[in-house]
């Protein structure tokens, strides 16, 4: 394997591996303001019903109370909001790293058409033409850059699938009513539990993935 090769299989590999961990730590981060959220939201019936009294006979205090609650909720939605688009980005980076790998073993193989640069080129990256020039001179190379591709394709796929599920969950939000409290949980299951990628990490897939891209990059 040349040096260049290796430069580019170890710049998509740590893409790989560091994609997959920012999006555990965005989802984890994501779960506990959707909690902070709908915590919120079922908080908003105390000031509009009539549990608090002393609101329900000082109108200026209440509006000040919902001014406040509007103001904070608003910022915890901004934050959701903030923190999806740049799981959305993780998302098609790793999908993007996975694709240059797929591609760059598939021109070693020879169905790509042209050897390396073509199929890569769309993408942009120095690196993943390398790892591509690499992969067709290397058997070897064109074998790792499959087995990855081949781990990471369903786990991409599955995470790109949960994030617009959270996508059309957010949009959601935004009708629910405070009172509807069976309706806020299914919310906060679906955030919390991930169903697209639930088979996937039940499975360990995710984990073998983080071990084995960790392994081959002690290896470069």
């Amino acid at each position: 394997m040349g040096v260049s090769g290796a430069a580019g299989l170890e710049a998509q590999l740590r893409v790989l591996l560091r994609r997959l961990l920012t999006y555990e730590k965005q989802q984890q981060t994501a779960d506990e303001i959707i909690q902070s959220l709908t915590a919120s939201i079922g908080d908003r019936r105390y000031l509009e019903g009539d549990h608090l009294r002393t609101l329900l006979l000082d109108p200026q205090l209440q509006a000040r109370c919902l001014a406040s609650y509007n103001s904070r909720l608003l910022q915890q939605q901004a934050r959701l909001e903030c923190l999806h688009s740049d799981l959305e980005e993780t998302v098609a980076e790793m999908q993007k790293a996975t694709q240059a790998c797929r591609e760059a073993a598939a021109a070693a193989a020879g169905s790509a058409g042209t050897a390396a640069a073509a199929p890569v080129a769309a993408g942009s990256q120095p690196a993943a033409a390398a790892a591509a020039a690499a992969a067709a001179a290397d058997p070897n190379e064109a074998a790792m850059m499959a087995d990855i591709a081949g781990l990471m394709e369903p786990i991409a796929a599955a995470f790109a699938r949960q994030v617009a599920l959270q996508q059309r969950l957010l949009t959601m939000m935004h009708d629910i009513q405070c009172t509807d409290s069976q309706e806020l949980q299914r919310l906060l299951l679906l955030f919390h539990v991930r169903p697209c990628e639930y088979p996937l990490r039940k499975a360990g897939c995710i984990d073998a993935a983080v071990a084995a891209l960790r392994q081959l990059l002690r290896m470069q």
